[in-house]
This record gives C-alpha cells, sequence and structure tokens, in this order.
C-alpha cells in the first residue's frame, strides 16, 4: 500500500475517527429532531387584533385604526365611537362607550379591559 511512517498511520487513524464520530453524532441528532421540509421560511405568526390591542387604548382620543384594534369594533363602529365623541364630548366613565350604537354588553364585556378614558 502506501508508504506511510507509524505518526502519519496514527494522524490518518485519528482524522478518520473524527468523521465518523461526527457522521454518528449527525445521524443521531437527525433522528431526534422532526424533519423539516426544504423552502420552508419560519417567520412570526401574523398578530391577531386582540394582541395588538393589548395595550390600553384612550377611547377619547383613539384613532379610527385605534378603534378597530379592540375586539368586536369594526370600521363602521368606529365611526359611530368617534362621531359620539364629537356630538357628545367625551366618555367620562368606562361604559359610556355602552351609550353607542351597537355596543352592547357583549361587545363591551370583550374589550372593556383594553380601554381606558385619561
Amino acid at each position: 500500500m502506501l508508504n506511510l511512517t507509524r505518526q502519519e498511520r496514527g494522524i490518518l487513524l485519528f482524522i478518520g475517527a473524527v468523521i465518523l464520530t461526527g457522521l454518528l453524532i449527525s445521524i443521531f441528532v437527525k433522528g431526534l429532531s422532526p424533519e423539516i421540509p426544504r423552502g420552508v421560511i419560519f417567520s412570526k405568526p401574523p398578530e391577531s387584533r386582540t394582541q395588538r390591542a393589548r395595550e390600553k387604548i384612550n377611547i377619547n382620543i383613539a384613532t379610527r385604526e385605534q378603534l378597530i384594534s379592540l375586539p368586536g369594533i369594526g370600521p363602521a363602529l368606529a365611526e359611530r365611537i368617534i362621531e359620539y365623541r364629537k356630538s357628545q364630548g367625551p366618555f367620562f366613565f368606562e361604559e359610556d362607550i355602552r351609550k353607542v350604537k351597537g355596543v352592547g354588553p357583549g361587545k363591551y364585556a370583550r374589550f372593556k379591559d383594553l380601554i381606558v378614558m385619561e
């Protein structure tokens, strides 16, 4: 075969052992982890409307978009809340928002912990 010295054979044996160990570890780890299909792009899941509304919103100065971020409030109801504020003045109590047409007890219960008045 090859005329190698004892030291060269030892180095080749060591390198072979390292490669074999790496392969075995790779096979072992791959067997434990779930297989991820190629081409899958990981991204942050989209925020839900409830997650965006976690910060309390001052309903006396809230924009249309901020009101829409509250659960159960869509564009039309947000506009009614803003119109109510313009015509009747600021809300003094959180429950006052229930005076707006379309905000009943159930809808109010969905967002009452997410609003404030300042």
